[in-house]
């Protein structure tokens, strides 16, 4: 019971009205987190307040005698309720019916000699709102929390000067009336699914949680006045206990005050009160909203860190001279050195043919020349551009090494920080044995990922740069890490693995598939989405879907 049905919060209204009744309203502010605060203060209980939890997905009202700053600008709403609240004295809390709105009953003669305000707080999910009205019949309302137009609700608007009508209600039997012996039984059918929602339409106070528990209990053989019995009998002792619930990760889960099947497995805290109960679940889920958020921020940015690193080792890369190119102007300066000793095949103003003695057999080279600059000009010139060529190079491997080592360091903090599950991820990751492994004839390796994790954990564990990997191209597939030992015969170690790739793919069924290779260096982890990739430098090969006879698991 994440949300409050109307049965529990019944006695949650009954524990906040002796502390709030009679107290005074001394001031009003509201929380980015969507709070209403009313600072209270009765001669008994001194300084409290009255908390209005207006979030879609967290609505709750509590007392507290906690402390809360306020951290923005005073809006409209906050402004409305400190011109009519402030200076005056709560006279009644409320349920209305069994319904999850609350009437407030304030008092105020610095405004009005005669007469009184009332808050109604609907706290009715994602339709949560606040709304305040005079006394009149029916009542006008001076203010909302949250607007609501003729566009968004056919059955009723709510706007400043509106007459104001409660949620659409519906005729249903009180559950304090149905527990009573003398009230005759109703038929209900003998399906959980239809028992519990024949138990929401016909039984106040009754909703999705509450329903399902009883229906457990009718399963067990009790009739549905019995279950409901036992379901609440616990609440009409003067010591109840309420429990909050709370996931592994420590998030609240719920509200309850037994053990039930939905919490059966959840750890939980026990207070002596339904306010105290909604106060933690409250300020907890609050908390892990905040670290989520934190999360989120951290993640974003270690993504655009990650995105700028790629793109400058991107530029990096093609910045570096090829080799051979380097090669070539090396061996252009040497034959210009040695040049008188070379046969000059043909020569032109752009420069000179020769035979390059330094290749097995001698082939015929042209060498581009500068006819402003003598040959030893020439010869020096490309000398020095194969100098620069190879110092720059130098440098820019320098600076690759420098972005690697700063990729494998935010993707450490992604695995370690922010991935989901990530107790669970070092367990898995040091459990070789969540993948499969094979060996080819010639000694070579082949690795495969049996799910998400296990795909995550051959890229970022097993493999290494100079590593193969493997997948079926645009189709659902395990990744596949193509370790090389022996190089002799590569190729078709390498189709081997292709076909393995394509076996372990939702095409094994397929006569053909294509499927794409490149070294494990291209390929990047994409930290928000553990066992998805992105990859460069790949070719593509159209294989059978199989496993060759020659691959053995390991």
């Amino acid at each position: 019971m994440k949300i409050l049905e109307g049965l529990a919060l019944h006695f949650l209204t009954e524990e906040i009205e002796k502390e709030a009744k009679g107290a005074r309203i001394q001031r009003v502010f509201t929380t980015p987190r969507r709070e209403t605060w009313l600072e209270i203060y009765s001669p008994g209980d001194r300084e409290k307040s009255l908390v209005i939890s207006l979030h879609p997905q967290e609505n709750f009202i509590f007392t507290t005698s906690g402390k809360e700053v306020q951290k923005e600008k005073p809006n409209n709403w906050q402004q409305l309720l400190n011109k009519y609240l402030v200076g005056g004295k709560i006279i009644s809390l409320t349920q209305v019916g069994w319904d999850r709105v609350l009437k407030i009953e304030i008092k105020n003669p610095q405004l009005f000699e005669e007469g009184n305000l009332y808050l109604f707080v609907e706290l009715t999910g994602r339709n949560t709102n606040a709304i305040l009205t005079d006394q009149s019949k029916p009542p006008h309302i001076l203010g909302v929390y949250r607007r609501v137009g003729k566009d968004q609700n056919r059955f009723r608007t709510l706007l400043p000067g509106e007459k104001y009508s409660l949620p659409p209600q519906k005729n249903k039997i009180d559950p304090f009336f149905f527990l009573q012996e003398k009230e005759k039984d109703l038929l209900f059918s003998s399906s959980p699914e239809d028992l519990q929602r024949e138990l929401v339409q016909q039984i106040d106070g009754i909703g999705p949680f509450l329903s399902q528990i009883i229906a457990e209990k009718v399963g067990g053989g009790k009739s549905p006045r019995e279950a409901m019995k036992e379901t609440i009998s616990p609440l009409r002792e003067s010591n109840y206990q309420i429990r909050v619930f709370f996931s592994s990760s420590g998030e609240p889960q719920g509200i309850f005050w037994d053990s039930v099947t939905p919490y059966s497995s959840l750890s939980y805290q026990e207070f002596p009160s339904f306010n105290q109960a909604v106060e933690c679940f409250h300020f907890s889920w609050w908390e892990r909203q905040e670290e989520f958020i934190q999360q989120k921020i951290k993640e974003k940015r270690l993504k655009e860190e990650l995105d700028f690193l790629e793109k400058e080792r991107e530029k990096i890369e093609s910045l570096i001279k090829n080799e051979e190119e380097l090669e070539e102007l090396k061996i252009k300066g040497e034959l210009l050195k040695i040049l008188p000793g070379l046969e000059v095949i043909s020569k032109t103003e752009e420069g000179i043919t020769v035979k390059n003695v330094f290749s097995s057999p001698p082939q015929d080279i042209f060498i581009p020349l500068n006819p402003r600059l003598s040959i030893n000009q020439n010869m020096q010139n490309y000398f020095r551009l194969y100098r620069k060529g190879r110092e720059k190079n130098l440098k820019l491997r320098e600076r690759l090494k420098e972005l690697e080592k700063k990729e494998k360091k935010v993707e450490k903090i992604f695995e370690e920080e922010l991935l989901p599950e990530k107790e669970g991820n070092k367990a898995f990751l040091s459990s070789p044995e969540k993948a499969l492994r094979f060996k080819t004839s010639q000694g070579n390796e082949i690795w495969v990922g049996k799910n998400a994790k296990s795909n995550h954990f051959l890229v970022t564990k097993i493999a290494s740069p100079q590593d193969y990997w493997l997948h079926v191209r645009d189709l659902p597939g395990s990744h596949v890490i193509l370790k090389i030992k022996n190089k002799e015969n590569e190729e078709e170690e390498i189709q081997k693995a292709a076909r393995v790739a394509a076996y372990f793919s939702s095409v094994r069924g397929e006569s053909r598939a294509e499927v794409i290779v490149t070294q494990v260096k291209y390929v990047r982890t994409l930290p928000s989405q553990i066992g998805k990739v992105t990859y460069r430098r790949e070719k593509t090969l159209l294989v059978k879907p199989q496993l060759p006879g020659d691959v053995t698991p390991w």
